[in-house]
């Protein structure tokens, strides 16, 4: 099964992969996560990198040193800098915008100091390339901020800034019965655009696959195309890159950034060739990628893209190309090569990318998270910092308990125990008799605890863990969190809508019905009060005890995966994408909380009124001190690496070096040489030859001289579709010949692949009809 796996992954991602160019050299400049970078347009020794926890890179020899530069008062938290350009005019002046940051910032000293440049109420955000520049006014820039669909415009290169209009769009919501109103609303903005034959025309392109145009130097917008319609989820279709030809004006190209493998059709590379008006897919269909560059070559363009995907290490049917992929076209996008295999991605230690699940405090100034992987993270008093444990250990833990001022119990997969005494400086292993995974754990004091997990599994202990007592539960069904009241009254929740409770401190348990039929995750409750976060943004809300239920409505359609009361009004919850919101009454009402993240949260918790904490995605910590306002971030992990997030082109006309920001670091192209056809395989157990009779005479060396099953053939284009399919008949001979028929192609570039049990094998074709 699993080599059949791996040949699925394979085979997506060999539908783009023609040959490579095995001449090209790339250098890895920075090791760290990049997002943008940017030359003197007047000395290209001089390069600024924008990077991650308000880091700014700066060299002046070309890339062989670099200085580490801080925008503001502090290094850290999750600010990534994916928008950075220099004056063309003045190279003194710098301008850096980012995710997570909060305003655009400018230095007039080369980075030895950053001024705000823009500031607005609400945090600003640069989703994709959304700073540009006007080339034949080169100090008028433009910034779209991500979230309020504003478009701004400075003539000074962002020494001020002038509001200029926000980018609103038609919108139909329809009722219950089937009735609708028509209403406008703001776009999120993804990037913007510039057409260089004119400085009055921009374009705003959104989050959910729309390209607006502005004729009047951004003041009005027209809809212009919708480049896709996902499946599911409209907002999630990132136009995160658009540019024109520095060749032929009037010749532009976008790519398209998704996450989720549910919304296909989905991501790409697409093209106009009459000055934005009409889009067409090119290639790299349902694709996902975040960076795109063009320079003139010859008589056409040379192209290169580059993918991005988050879940990264999913590899089910909904797994999204785009991690890794970074390919080159030398005619515009009709054909191109792979150099997915020639870079030397740094893919982020599991551990150090494995998710937090749990994260609980002694008191206000020491809390300690946990998580897969071996994950103990501790904070000490007196410090913001987390600081990982030293344990010799890589089990997925799941869930922490505080027992009293200084002792802690873990819990985890395949019945791992771990205790400190020592408010969580040392830890120690505790053996256990059983191998079931526990989920939750709860210790009412440091020698009696309760866990749960693995297929309705509760024990009891009555001596620090060393005996363990089994407890009837009258489930078969996971158990994956559990909260007690007081010392009797207790409710645990799990899988399938689970949902049980106990008034004798755990020794016997209650099946409750709430009629939902979805997993609990998180269990919050205090006295007869009983909250659980849903799916769809919503909580399920109990005031007696779980008799009676009501479903409350946050606002928003983001799966929620954690919740915490402090008392019987007040409590958080938070989930996908940071999602998160809080309560003053009971539940009744919920509260938008925005944290200025997009990671995953999956466990949450009240210290007191004001000091909340979260934990999450890629080991993530979150801190706010006064109810949810600020918050601060230990960003420990950074997920995958080889994401693409910028690629330009800098150097002399005809001379220019491509320089890549990636999660990887800051790559850079040398002697990009000419890539020259190739008539061979790129297998040589493949060769295929086109007859002038449209015919195709296929030679085969089988991997297995002896195998005598059936041997598929197929013909794919551009695009990845499979345009012809073929079963060559079994065959005792160690190779194959054929003579197969092609159907009528446009002409074009093709791969021609055959599948021998667990093998593909892949051949270059042209053909010229």
């Amino acid at each position: 099964m699993k080599k059949q796996i791996y040949l699925s992954i394979i085979t997506v991602l060999l539908l783009t992969v023609f040959f490579s160019d095995a001449s090209a050299q790339w250098r890895r400049l920075i090791d760290r996560p990049t997002y943008d970078m940017w030359a003197n347009e007047k000395n290209y020794n001089t390069l600024f990198c924008g990077g991650e926890g308000r880091l700014v890179y700066r060299s002046y020899d070309a890339g062989a040193t670099w200085d580490t530069l801080i925008v503001g008062n502090h290094s850290g938290g999750p600010a990534q800098f994916n928008n950075i350009m220099m004056s063309k005019t003045d190279t003194n002046v710098v301008i850096v915008g980012g995710l997570v940051f909060g305003d655009i910032r400018r230095s007039t000293n080369h980075g030895q100091t950053w001024d705000i440049s823009l500031l607005r109420t609400h945090a600003l955000s640069t989703n994709g390339k959304a700073i540009v520049r006007d080339e034949k006014n080169p100090n008028t820039i433009y910034f779209g901020d991500y979230k309020t669909a504003k478009i701004f415009r400075s003539d000074n290169f962002g020494e001020t800034w002038d509001s200029v209009t926000t980018v609103m769009r038609n919108f139909r919501i329809w009722s219950s019965d089937t009735t609708y109103r028509d209403t406008i609303m703001k776009v999120n903005i993804g990037s913007l655009g510039i057409r260089e034959d004119s400085t009055n025309i921009l374009f705003c392109n959104t989050t959910d696959g729309l390209i607006f145009m502005s004729k009047d130097y951004g003041y009005n917008w027209d809809l212009i195309d919708t480049l896709v319609i996902p499946g599911i989820d409209p907002s999630d279709c990132e136009i995160t890159r658009l540019l024109f030809s520095r060749r032929d004006s009037i010749t532009g190209y976008a790519v398209i950034t998704y996450l989720f493998g549910t919304n296909k059709p989905n991501g790409g590379l697409y093209k106009t060739t009459d000055g934005g008006y009409n889009w067409d897919l090119l290639s790299f269909a349902d694709t996902s990628m975040w960076a795109v560059s063009a320079r003139p070559y010859g008589n056409n363009d040379e192209v290169f893209i580059g993918g991005y995907t988050e879940n990264y290490f999913d590899v089910d049917e909904n797994y999204v190309p785009g991690a890794g992929i970074v390919r080159r076209s030398l005619d515009g996008g009709k054909t191109w090569y792979a150099y997915d295999e020639m870079i030397n991605w740094t893919i982020e230690r599991p551990k150090s990318s494995a998710p937090l699940l749990n994260i609980e405090f002694f008191n206000t100034e020491v809390g300690i998270a946990v998580g897969h992987y071996g994950n103990i993270f501790l904070r000490k008093p007196g410090q913001k910092a987390w600081d990982p444990m030293t344990i010799e250990l890589t089990y997925d833990f799941e869930d922490v308990s505080i027992a009293d001022e200084s002792t802690a119990y873990v819990v985890g997969r395949n019945g791992i125990i771990v205790k400190s005494i020592d408010v969580g400086e040392t830890w120690v292993e505790i053996p256990a008799e059983f191998k079931d995974d526990i989920y939750t754990v709860k210790f009412f004091n440091p020698e009696k605890g309760i866990i749960a997990g693995e297929s309705g599994m509760i024990k009891i202990t009555n001596d620090s863990a060393k005996t363990w007592t089994d407890i009837e539960s009258e489930v078969d069904d996971d158990i994956l969190d559990i909260v007690f009241t007081n010392d009797l009254n207790g409710y645990a929740c799990g899988k399938k809508g689970l949902f049980v409770r106990t008034t004798n401190g755990g020794i016997t348990w209650e099946i409750i019905d709430t009629d939902i039929d979805e997993e609990f995750k998180r269990i919050s409750a205090v006295g007869n009060r009983v909250m659980i976060p849903l799916n769809g943004g919503n909580i399920l809300l109990s005031n007696d005890g779980g008799n009676n239920w009501t479903v409350k409505q946050t606002g928003e359609d983001f799966d929620l995966n954690a919740i915490s009361m402090l008392n019987e009004n007040k409590a958080w919850t938070a989930g996908h994408q940071s999602e998160a919101f809080s309560t003053e009454d009971g539940g009744e009402n919920w509260e938008f909380i925005d944290m200025n993240s997009f990671r995953h949260i999956y466990d949450v918790t009240m210290i007191n009124d004001t000091l909340w904490a979260a934990s999450g995605q890629y080991t993530t910590i979150w801190l706010t001190y006064d109810a949810g306002e600020n918050w601060y971030y230990e960003r420990i992990g950074s997920g995958p690496r080889s994401n693409m997030w910028s690629l330009r082109y800098f150097g002399d006309p005809g001379e220019e070096k491509l320089y890549m920001a990636s999660e990887a670091g800051l790559f850079v192209l040398d002697e990009p040489s000419d890539v020259k056809s190739k008539k061979e395989s790129s297998d040589s157990r493949l060769n295929v030859v086109i007859s002038p009779a449209n015919t195709m005479m296929v030679f085969y060396n089988k991997f297995d001289q002896y195998y005598q099953g059936e041997v598929s053939f197929r013909v794919i284009d551009i695009n990845g579709r499979v345009v012809m399919e073929r079963s060559l008949p079994p065959n005792s001979s160690p190779e194959i010949r054929a003579n197969l028929r092609l159907p009528n192609l446009p002409s074009g570039a093709y791969i021609c692949q055959t599948i021998e049990g667990d093998h593909a094998t892949t051949a270059k074709i042209i053909i010229n009809n």
